[in-house]
């Protein structure tokens, strides 16, 4: 009998030892010694108080790894693991892999969130049984906030043709009220990045959050909104990707367009709403090349957007009246060939970044 009652307390032990964590928080960390203290008190602070955060040092050379070892020496909650540098994206799919809670929630280093942030979005996810839960945000700059999210729909739960139209909507880029496509405004239901597996394409570093979010949209069939709650403070800095060179970001912004749209092949509206985001992708392209560090590289770039064939293609499909609405002049440039013209906007735009 007393053998019996001790294996069965060293159950229970182990049982309350290894039980999941409700939420898995996934903090990618590179060289955050001056934001990741803010970020991890943020975290640790939380009204609810049974989630992991796995805290992913992608081979920081500064004293990010110190801060978060004497995180996880003071909370059992914070697990460190660390890996070579690889970028932020396979960072979050090592999170992801190793996490074993229902919900998953990412947080950047350099931002930080409300105290209540996980208490909202897990009752909003639990009450509404849904796979994707999402809530407002801060735009902030130099200890001030610049903006608050304003989402174009009412707070609630949508399924069938309510969620339908969001998921449509979402494929618009820089388009205002639409939902962001931002990693760490919401809570996801674990399962539904294992059923079919997604994860964070590691050969994308821009848009990959733009990707992953509408393959998830498009895999499943609810979603549940508390916009109306800014829960995030997303901490803007000075590498804004409209004002630097980005290496092969056509090449990166095809692959974002030729996974959605092998995935919504079937589907008339998704495809046009692609198309327009493509168009808008091309622009960017080219307002990107005109920070490359020289010319021979500045017009390489620019050639491989406006000589790409599938490009073309979708210019071509775009009806007239839809294209003028949604693109405008550049629309019009592009459907009408005229090269010449764009190449000497950009051109412009090359001088006076240098």
């Amino acid at each position: 009998m007393y053998n019996i009652v001790i294996v069965g307390l060293i159950f229970i032990i182990l049982y309350y030892d290894f039980v999941m964590s409700q939420i898995s928080v996934i903090i990618p960390v590179y060289n955050a010694e001056k934001t990741i203290i803010k970020c991890l008190n943020s975290i640790q602070e939380q009204t609810f108080k049974d989630f992991e955060a796995l805290l992913i040092n992608d081979g920081s050379k500064d004293g990010s790894a110190e801060i978060c070892e004497d995180f996880c020496a003071k909370d059992n909650r914070f697990k460190l693991i660390t890996q070579e540098n690889a970028g932020p994206s396979k960072a979050r799919n090592r999170g992801i892999d190793e996490s074993g809670s229902k919900y998953l929630a990412f947080v950047d280093s350099d931002d930080y969130i409300e105290p209540n942030m996980l208490e909202e979005l897990y009752a909003a996810a639990e009450k509404a049984n849904a796979d994707v839960t999402i809530c407002g945000y801060y735009t902030e700059s130099n200890n001030r906030i610049n903006s608050v999210y304003s989402s174009k729909y009412k707070p609630g739960v949508y399924c069938g043709e309510g969620y339908r139209k969001i998921v449509v909507d979402a494929i618009d880029i820089g388009v205002s009220g639409n939902i962001p496509p931002y990693s760490c405004v919401r809570l996801v239901r674990r399962e539904c990045l294992e059923n079919p597996r997604l994860r964070f394409d590691t050969q994308i570093y821009r848009s990959e959050d733009y990707l992953l979010w509408n393959q998830v949209f498009l895999n499943n069939n609810s979603l549940c909104l508390i916009t109306d709650k800014p829960l995030y403070h997303y901490v803007v800095n000075d590498d804004s990707i409209t004002h630097r060179y980005v290496k092969d970001y056509w090449n990166m912004s095809m692959k974002v367009y030729t996974e959605l749209e092998n995935l919504a092949h079937e589907d008339k509206t998704i495809g046009e709403r692609l198309n327009i985001m493509l168009m808008r992708r091309a622009y960017l392209a080219m307002s990107i090349s005109a920070f490359a560090r020289d010319r021979k590289t500045f017009c390489k770039d620019l050639k491989k957007v406006l000589k790409d064939k599938e490009l073309s293609k979708v210019i071509d499909s775009i009806p007239l009246s839809v294209g003028i609405k949604k693109g405008k002049i550049r629309y019009i440039l592009l459907k009408f060939r005229m090269h010449f013209i764009i190449k000497m906007i950009f051109s412009y735009k090359y001088f006076k970044a240098h």
